[in-house]
């Protein structure tokens, strides 16, 4: 067998493998016996077909099945001769063979991008610092108060106020106030004081009673395909079904108290709140400030990526967004629109791993067991040394390690990139 100098183009990686007629010979003489044993021909016992006749009428369909094994078995000993790594299986092109002649067949794999990534450092990264205001904390007061509010029914003959929650038919209507086909929804829940039919929306139900049907126009912000901010009208016919009053208590010390022991006086509560509020608008800002610098690494490389890869990528991801999607959407423009994630997600891979072999960073065995120590002091139910067993191999441990390297990787971006603060307000990170 000779296998030929691979050529490379981008990650697609060909190269020539040659069969000898004698190394083909072993094969074809082990298919004719085991056809003679199983040929069953009139005038003949089984097994004593003579050989001439199966060579004569099944040479040519034993020797092509013949064939396709010996390519099947010969590849990975040819693959084994060269320095590649493919990372999708083999196409097999360009076969040709003639009776009493060498076998030739040409393989096509698929190879990890070659590229310097070298590009990111220095580039300019926003990183949002949040402000958590008073206005913030008074907001989530408003909705614990709400969570403990006492629902009832009002009274009949009594009108829509501020603050009701009603029971609604809705029909959504196009913009010429015709009902829009399967827009229906039926006992919708409104709050008032949310404006959850749009902007403007609550005003509109006030005085009205059970019974009455109204048409509601109301409109919400968005952006065109420029990204400039548009206002979209909407309009919506809605009858009104039951209405309920919600009776809140009162933000003073007895409600701090009722919604955690722990609390004496309504100061403690706005105190616990702010600290709540701010830890998670640092994680929030921490996770999109990451998002931001793997877009910002992605975007100052470009290479070729191994077409296969990105198809099995691609597919995947049409084929969980349908699932979730009850397969609503269209098939050809969910795999349009997800092709771009598709490749942003795979170019991230391979650069991430080339970041990491470049910086030699890596999870020791001191790392591992300080992430578990610092766990284990966190949570006193926990036995440091049943925790150590648990993290002392397997798969477990191999996650524990990935964490920690993901997080040394996120910090050298930091430290390599221009980070850029941006204030920003508590509310635009639950967008």
């Amino acid at each position: 067998m000779k296998v030929h100098e691979p050529t490379r183009e981008g990650v697609i990686v060909k190269f020539r493998v040659d069969v000898t007629a004698k190394e083909l010979e072993p094969h074809f003489a082990k298919a004719f016996k085991n056809a003679q044993k199983s040929v069953r021909l009139d005038g003949f016992r089984p097994g004593k077909v003579p050989m001439a006749i199966i060579e004569k009428r099944f040479g040519d369909s034993i020797k092509a099945d013949t064939l396709e094994k010996v390519v099947e078995e010969v590849y990975p000993k040819a693959l084994g001769k060269t320095d590649l790594e493919p990372i999708t299986p083999a196409a097999i092109e360009d076969v040709d063979w003639e009776d009493g002649k060498k076998l030739s067949f040409t393989a096509v794999v698929e190879v990890r991008p070659e590229f310097e990534a070298d590009k990111w450092q220095g580039v300019e990264v926003t990183r949002e610092v949040p402000k958590v205001t008073d206005e913030d904390i008074e907001r989530h007061l408003s909705t614990m108060q709400r969570d403990q509010a006492i629902v009832s029914d009002r009274e009949e003959g009594e009108e829509v106020q501020d603050g009701d929650r009603l029971t609604t038919d809705v029909q959504e209507l196009d913009k010429d106030g015709k009902p829009v086909e399967g827009r229906f929804s039926e006992a919708m829940h409104i709050e008032l004081g949310h404006e959850m039919m749009g902007h403007g929306s609550d005003k509109q139900f006030l005085g009205m009673k059970p019974g009455e049907t109204r048409q509601v126009k109301t409109h919400r912000h968005s952006h065109d395909k420029d990204g400039n901010p548009i206002e979209i009208d909407m309009g919506w016919e809605v009858t009104l079904k039951k209405i309920e009053k919600i009776e809140l208590p009162e933000l003073d010390d007895n409600f701090a108290q009722q919604a955690d022991e722990k609390f004496k006086t309504m100061q403690e509560l706005r105190e616990d709140v702010k600290e709540q509020l701010t830890r998670y608008a640092a994680y929030q800002a921490d996770q999109r400030t990451a998002g931001r610098l793997i877009d910002a690494v992605v975007d100052a490389h470009e290479f070729d990526l191994p077409p296969t890869l990105v198809s099995q990528t691609l597919e995947e991801m049409v084929k969980s967004r349908r699932e979730e999607a009850n397969n609503m959407i269209p098939e050809p423009q969910l795999r349009e629109y997800l092709k771009p994630t598709a490749e942003r997600q795979l170019r991230w891979y391979f650069l991430r791993d080339k970041i990491i072999e470049d910086l030699k960073i890596e999870a020791t065995d001191e790392d591992i067991n300080k992430q578990v120590e610092n766990y284990a002091k966190g949570h006193e139910e926990v036995d440091l040394e049943s925790l150590k067993l648990q993290f002392a191999a397997g798969e477990q441990r191999q996650q524990l390690a990935d964490e920690i390297v993901n997080g040394k990787l996120m910090d050298a971006l930091k430290d390599g990139v221009k980070m850029v603060d941006q204030e920003v307000d508590f509310m635009s990170l639950l967008r």
